[in-house]
Formats: C-alpha cells, sequence, structure tokens
C-alpha cells in the first residue's frame, strides 16, 4: 500500500484514516495498537515535512515531541513544558 500527500499534516490524516479503516488490532507489550503492514509513505514536497497543526504550531514544540516519541516514554511531564495541551490531561488523572 502506498500513502501520498502534499504536506506532512495531509500525509498523517491520511495515514490516520487508513489505520482507522483497515488497520489490524493488536496486542503488544505495552498495551493494544492498530497496525498497517507494508504501507510506503510518500511527501511529494518534502519542503514541507513540519507539521503546522494547531498543537506544533512552534519549531521547538514539534522537536520536544519528537524526542519525547523517541525516548519511549509516557511520561507527560516530560513532554508538558513543549505542548501545553498535556497539562490538562495529567489533571484529569
Amino acid at each position: 500500500m502506498e500513502i501520498k500527500a502534499e504536506t506532512l499534516d495531509d500525509l498523517l490524516m491520511k495515514t490516520l484514516q487508513i489505520l482507522l479503516e483497515k488497520g489490524q488490532n493488536i496486542k503488544a507489550s505495552r498495551g493494544e495498537n492498530i497496525e498497517q503492514i507494508s504501507v510506503n509513505l510518500e511527501l511529494e514536497n518534502p519542503l514541507s515535512r513540519i507539521s503546522r497543526s494547531y498543537r506544533k504550531t512552534f519549531l521547538f514544540s514539534a522537536l520536544g515531541e519528537f524526542l519525547w516519541y523517541m525516548s519511549g516514554s509516557n511520561d507527560l511531564s516530560q513532554i508538558s513544558y513543549y505542548i501545553q495541551f498535556t497539562k490538562k490531561s495529567q489533571k484529569m488523572d
């Protein structure tokens, strides 16, 4: 399967839509997930590789979120400095 889009945000939205429609539910060691195997993502405009969604309005928040993902942590205190909406989530827990 191949997913193509002009911008990163469009590529993310298309990917999420396909995951929700065609993804397979799996149970991993860290919880349940949805996956789609053998997918090629193509960003048609490589200059549009930084997300401009409302949660990532600043480059630093995108970078902070990326580093948080790469750390494999689910601790919201690490990312709340970069992305303010996580503070609301922490209060709900």
